[in-house]
């Protein structure tokens, strides 16, 4: 059962979102292709829906298409895109005596006795159902609400003032009567359960209760980051419970500043849905989900969206069944693509990436930030004319219509409280506390502090959720002066996004494993292995997280029967590049057959460690052939070189350009203005990122 609503009633407690159907849609491709679900078990409740998401349909859809119709044998899914909200709770589980709620489309958002569905509520109903597998998957939150920098929050105005309505307490004691009756389970028994944990099965949500889940707009769509990066990596991987949401973390906290949370009955290491391996599709980039005479339709699930904007026109896909015959990709629009074929392709069939142009029209999209005022208009002036980078204004929604990588603004005092707020929140998160104490919100001022003053420019994340470290220039610094070394900081961002953009784990044809491992503790933190089953030989335990003083080592292994040339780039919380490997980019490192490469080596006099707290990314690549003349350019963008002129649209991009020329140009030769195209079986981009804690 899939709701997604993302139109309520107009009211000051609420704002409409984008991305609830789309997260809907998300779902149900991937329940119906990879997880082996019948089209006909799954009934959406959405906007455009036959069955709109009325708080009287859910509940219904709920009853009648899963307690009803659900056996001891059956998988059960709900999941919900929407609103939430808190209310004042009668029998509360929580110090601050408030239960959250879910927000049906047709609750009146002028009243503070409300209509919305409580948890409370959905124990009940989850209680209800005669499986023990059951998953419910939850993309709102009860913190926050509006606009914050481009995405649009899922929480709508709740806490003490607001009490669930009589309907709803009627309807909670018609459930208590039943359960009492059929399973008997009394008053006293329902609380005990309830502060226990979750009523059946797995609770997969997109946030901690502290904190705020993100309506955010990519590449042609909107959707939740939580939904689409869950989704995109089930699409890949088949990895449990526990390890699946472990695994999206540091993509969700980066895009978002959301840590999903898991709460399971039973053990967290059975397989998502409690749908076996043995019973999942191969994982894969696409489906094909329609067909016409001359024209076939993809969904293109498995497509992380750091490289989605690379799947256009040129990208050639295969069946698993004939790799001979490429499909070559006409047109992309968001999640959709579609394919020519010479016959038709049934319904259901899965594809898998076998070519990937590197489009050299990569552009760095810049939102400019209401906070510059009358500053804002001559920026994007100035930005606009920077090669590779786009300044965009909002719209009066406070919104900037397009997908965007940063935003670029001044440290005001209301930003300045709410990142302090959000490191407040993170460290009551990360330590189970009720906390907001004077020292943690010591700490939390003394770090903004360091990271900008008060009214200086520059970067924050698209949500307003954390600033670009090193980003901010001195307050009093001339505009033209703060935008020369913001295009240097923005060099680099755009640098290591193209090098994202070329990231195929999964589909690389290339087999290689990537590891970091503590030197301290001797613990595993982080792996990735190329290949569709990749996953099943990488440790479900790993932290990836160091404190900021531990010791820890890279090893890159080559399972080719050929030696092969291997890279490694890191980025720094702030965006910086360093070149880990080769030591002297003039001189590639070759890994032969069998033989493992480790970084640092264990008789160099050399220590790796992490500095600042934050998110820290290693980035592998390997190829048949030397990355030279790429990691050249990388070289020079990592320097940083001050600038004491303005860029314009001929500033130094020779960095940028060395990545695009050591690529794989079988359609011309390095120059010739011909795009380069990644062959799966010639080079393979591999990605890890690990968090920085204090010591």
């Amino acid at each position: 059962m899939l709701v997604g609503i993302n139109r309520y009633k107009e009211s000051q407690r609420f704002v409409n979102l984008r991305g609830c159907a789309t997260d809907v849609e998300m779902q149900k491709q991937l329940l119906v292709h990879r997880f082996k679900f019948h089209p006909r078990d799954i009934i959406t409740l959405s906007d455009e829906a036959d069955m709109p998401p009325t708080r009287e349909n859910i509940l219904t859809a709920f009853e009648e298409h899963l307690i009803k119709q659900a056996t001891p044998e059956s998988v059960v899914v709900f999941h919900f895109s929407g609103h939430g909200s808190r209310v004042l709770d009668a029998d509360p589980i929580h110090a601050d005596d408030l239960n959250s709620t879910f927000v049906p489309s047709d609750v009146d958002g002028d009243l503070e006795q409300v209509d919305d569905i409580m948890g409370k509520t959905l124990f009940l109903l989850m209680s209800a159902l005669e499986t023990e597998q059951v998953t419910a998957v939850l993309d709102s939150c009860y913190s926050g609400g509006g606009t914050r920098g481009n995405v649009r929050i899922r929480a709508a105005d709740g806490g003490r003032t607001f009490r669930a309505s009589d309907r709803e307490l009627a309807y909670q004691e018609k459930w208590l009567t039943a359960l009492e009756a059929k399973q008997k389970i009394n008053r006293a028994e329902f609380l005990s359960r309830r502060e226990i944990g979750v009523a059946k099965g797995a609770v997969i949500a997109a946030c901690q209760r502290n904190q705020e889940s993100a309506d955010v707009t990519f590449d042609g769509f909107d959707a939740g980051a939580f939904t689409y990066l869950m989704t995109q990596f089930l699409w890949q991987q088949t990895d449990s419970l526990q390890s699946t949401v472990s695994r999206i973390r540091s993509d969700t906290q980066q895009l978002s500043g959301q840590i999903p949370l898991l709460d399971t009955q039973g053990s967290a290491d059975e397989p998502v849905y409690f749908v076996s391996l043995a019973a999942q599709a191969t994982p894969a980039e696409a489906v094909v989900i329609a067909q016409s005479e001359d024209e076939t339709t993809l969904w293109l699930g498995g497509v992380h969206p750091d490289v989605l904007a690379t799947f256009s026109r040129g990208n050639t896909l295969t069946t698993f069944s004939e790799p001979d015959s490429p499909l070559v990709i006409t047109h992309r629009a968001g999640l959709l693509a579609t394919v020519s074929s010479k016959a038709p392709l049934p319904i259901d069939t899965l594809l898998r990436e076998q070519t990937r142009v590197l489009p050299q029209s990569l552009t760095l999209v810049i939102g400019v930030d209401p906070s510059l005022d009358s500053e804002a208009a001559d920026i994007q002036e100035r930005m606009n004319d920077w090669p590779h980078m786009e300044a965009v204004l909002p719209d009066a929604d406070g919104l900037y219509g397009t997908e965007i990588h940063y935003i670029v603004g001044r440290m005001t005092n209301e930003y300045k409280a709410r990142l302090i707020n959000l490191k407040i929140a993170a460290k009551v998160t990360a330590e189970n506390s009720l906390g907001d104490n004077a020292k943690v919100r010591e700490a939390a001022s003394a770090e903004i502090a360091s990271l900008s003053e008060d009214n200086a420019i520059g970067l924050f994340t698209q949500n307003i959720s954390a600033g670009i470290p090193d980003s901010f220039r001195p307050a009093q610094e001339a505009l033209q002066s703060s935008l020369n070394q913001l295009f240097i900081k923005l060099r680099s961002l755009l640098a290591a996004q193209v090098i994202r953009a070329t990231l195929n784990a999964q589909s690389s044809q290339l087999t290689l494993q990537a590891t970091i491992k503590s030197l301290e503790s001797g613990q595993m933190i982080a792996s990735v292995t190329t290949g569709r089953e990749g996953s099943a030989t990488t440790p479900t335990s790993m932290t990836h997280q160091l404190k900021t003083n531990e010791r820890f080592q890279i090893s890159i292994r080559n399972f080719e029967a050929q030696p092969l040339y291997v890279s490694v780039i890191g980025v720094r919380p702030s965006g910086d590049l360093i070149i880990l490997l080769p030591a002297n980019v003039s001189e590639p490192v070759t890994l032969a057959p069998s033989q493992t490469q480790q970084i640092p080596e264990p008789a160099a006099a050399l220590d790796f460690t992490l500095g600042k707290p934050g998110y820290y990314e290693a980035i592998v690549l390997a190829s048949k052939t030397p990355f030279t003349r790429a990691l050249r350019g990388l070289s020079v963008i990592a320097q940083g070189t001050r600038l004491t002129e303005a860029p314009d649209s001929n500033a130094d991009l020779s960095g940028l350009n060395g990545l695009f020329e050591d690529f794989d140009t079988p359609r011309g030769e390095p120059g010739s203005g011909i795009e380069p195209v990644l062959a799966v079986d010639a080079i393979a981009a591999l990605s890890m990122t690990i968090e920085a804690v204090e010591s």
